[in-house]
């Protein structure tokens, strides 16, 4: 009714004027306040109440329609749209996208928290400077919910493997069920890194599958991360697939040595195959099959460009089903 309408218009020029006289330092505070990409509607009416405030938020309201073109234009190379992303999606499949660091860093600013379960960044073109903001995002809590992470067929390299490590020891994807990050330049130096995240406070200690195949690892690498798998922190692993690296007879016995503990009892299959793996290697394992190690395991590829060439194992395997 008239007296209702006359109310609101009232109120409405009594929090324009009390806008008004706020001095520019608090203008500013309100107006970062309520800024958010997803949500530009809220910082547009702030300004919109007075030529003052418009004034004083002018800046501001710049950098938000920036930032959004921005993240338009990477919503548009991935086929995806603001009512999506505004509608925290447990789903992201934002693979061959020709994603690059660049858009990683813009994607940045639409991390928000307790939503992502599973992304998929496979075959883009993320570099380690892309996996630093990755890693950046990680570290803000926004990604804590995460279980399913590809980042396979991509540039990163060893500084990018240590950020990511750095990110993720504090615990911030604990709830992580499966890792890839094949076919990158991750060598020894990224690995060492990985394996220093994993061993502290259980950062990994839900994933059951971890995906690390044709890297550079080589066996200093291997070491580092066989300790780790020794101290128990990837008890609940199924699957390792390690295949197309530099691993040889120095890193398999590193290995060898590290399961007789009994810290993988859950994993299921093993690939390390195209690696430099030779006899004494595959010898090692074999005795550490035949000792009772890797109960679970059903599956072993080891073979290094000659099939058979990992018989020991295959026969210790069959062996040990058969007893």
């Amino acid at each position: 009714d008239e007296s209702a309408r006359g109310a609101a218009a009232m109120t409405s020029r009594s929090a324009q004027a009390s806008l008004s006289m706020q001095s520019t330092d608090v203008l500013s505070l309100i107006g970062a306040a309520v800024y958010d990409l997803l949500s530009p509607h809220d910082l547009l009416a702030l300004a919109g109440t007075s030529s003052d405030v418009r004034r004083c938020l002018a800046a501001l309201v710049a950098l938000l329609k920036a930032e959004r073109g921005r993240v338009q234009a990477v919503l548009t190379k991935v086929g995806s749209d603001w009512a999506t992303v505004s509608a925290r999606p447990s789903t992201l499949r934002w693979n061959d996208k020709n994603i690059d660091d660049a858009d990683i860093h813009t994607l940045r600013r639409l991390a928000h928290s307790g939503a992502l379960a599973s992304l998929n960044l496979n075959r883009n073109q993320i570099s380690d400077e892309g996996m630093n903001a990755f890693s950046a995002i990680i570290a803000s809590g926004s990604l804590a919910q995460l279980q399913d992470l590809r980042l396979g067929g991509n540039r990163i390299g060893d500084v990018g493997m240590e950020s990511f490590s750095t990110a993720i020891a504090s615990g911030l994807l604990a709830s992580l069920e499966r890792l890839l990050l094949a076919d990158n330049k991750i060598g020894d130096a990224g690995m060492t890194a990985f394996a220093s995240a994993i061993g502290t406070n259980g950062s990994l200690g839900q994933l059951t599958r971890l995906e690390l195949q044709f890297n550079l690892i080589g066996n200093e690498g291997m070491k580092a991360f066989t300790a780790a798998l020794g101290s128990g922190s990837l008890g609940a692993l199924e699957l390792l697939n390690l295949s197309g690296n530099h691993i040889g007879d120095a890193g398999m016995t590193e290995l060898s040595r590290s399961i007789a503990s009994g810290s993988l009892a859950t994993l299921k299959k093993l690939w390390l195959y195209s690696n430099r793996i030779g006899g004494a290697g595959m010898t090692e394992f074999s005795r550490a099959i035949a000792s009772g190690s890797l109960p679970a395991l059903e599956q072993v590829y080891l073979w290094n460009g000659n099939p058979g060439d990992d018989a020991p194992v295959q026969k210790a395997l069959a062996d040990r089903k058969n007893a």
